[in-house]
């Protein structure tokens, strides 16, 4: 079963909107799309290297008052005063945590605001734009494995607030404006002779800024007479059978899960005979008692659930 495979993979988000000095959009998409996990890579990227004076003389400031050298910064204009303000992610002197360093856009105050723990040799940070107003996700993780840990900060008023403290998986937002929520586990596969779990998986889930905090877009179960009722269902599932094609398996599960936000995640199981199991879903969209899937993505190794994450769910 050529799905069946152990796999180890990195996590890693050194993707678009990680580098600093990017311009902050003011607006998102309205319009939803499917947000592929980003791709492994085995070693992070070097730190970005200002080229703008006013980034460097803010990346010195915020170095000598803490001593150490940022691993990774994120320099905008958060709060919309049309100066730029950085924060910087280092290791702490105490060698067991993170620290992330904060410096005002006139480099007059320099300061911690956040903590945590354990210290991760990957972070990065990159800017969400919920409801026409910018935060600030730091994403720690490491090299390899699946550990992975965000907090999300925003300015106002001058001060910096927590958000999202120390949460598990790491966040991005699409160009669509989504929000995802990458969480990681060890659950794409069964592999029955050896009663065992194999197979690296990084699965989505969508969060939401919800007044003071984030939250998450939870799930509802659907049974396979619910599905049906989408006017192009039978359409899916055949898109679906025809990708699985080529794929060695003897029977196939599926559940349906459809997220508050009009995502549906569509868990296709493979089964052989021998009782291995390959786990994977497809995401598609629901608007009008319809389906939006044209082209079908990738499926996605892992198991879905009606939610993913720590914080508070919405259904």
């Amino acid at each position: 079963m050529k799905r069946l495979l152990a796999l180890t993979c990195s996590f890693a988000f050194l993707l678009a909107g990680c580098a600093a000095g990017h311009a902050v959009s003011s607006s998102a998409q309205s319009a939803p799309a499917v947000s592929p996990a980003p791709a492994p890579t085995s070693s992070p990227l070097p730190r970005p290297t200002p080229d703008d004076p006013g980034e460097a003389r803010l990346l010195a400031a915020v170095e000598e008052a803490s001593g150490r050298e940022m691993l990774n910064y994120l320099c905008a204009d958060l709060d919309g005063d049309g100066t730029k303000e950085l924060f910087g992610v280092c290791c702490a002197s105490d060698s067991q945590s993170n620290e992330v360093w904060y410096c005002s856009g006139d480099a007059a105050e320099c300061s911690v605001v956040c903590r945590a723990e354990p210290e991760l040799d990957v972070c990065t940070l990159e800017v969400l734009n919920a409801d026409g107003e910018n935060h600030v996700a730091v994403n720690r993780h490491v090299g390899m494995g699946t550990t992975a840990f965000f907090s999300i900060l925003a300015l106002r008023d001058g001060e910096v607030v927590c958000l999202a403290d120390n949460q598990p998986g790491n966040v991005r937002m699409t160009d669509a404006g989504d929000i995802v929520l990458y969480v990681e586990s060890y659950d794409g596969a069964y592999q029955a002779a050896d009663d065992l779990m194999l197979l690296h998986t990084v699965k989505g889930t969508y969060i939401f800024f919800y007044g003071e905090t984030y939250k998450e877009y939870g799930a509802t179960e659907l049974t396979e007479e619910e599905f049906s009722r989408f006017k192009n269902a039978g359409d899916l599932k055949a898109a679906i059978e025809h990708d699985l094609r080529f794929d060695d398996y003897d029977w196939l599960e599926y559940r349906y899960f459809l997220r508050s936000n009009g995502i549906l995640q569509v868990q296709c199981d493979l089964h052989d005979d021998a009782g291995n199991i390959s786990f994977g879903y497809y995401t598609a969209h629901w608007k009008d008692d319809e389906l939006e899937f044209s082209p079908l993505g990738d499926r996605e190794p892992g198991q879905m659930a009606a939610n993913l994450s720590a914080l508070d769910v919405v259904y």
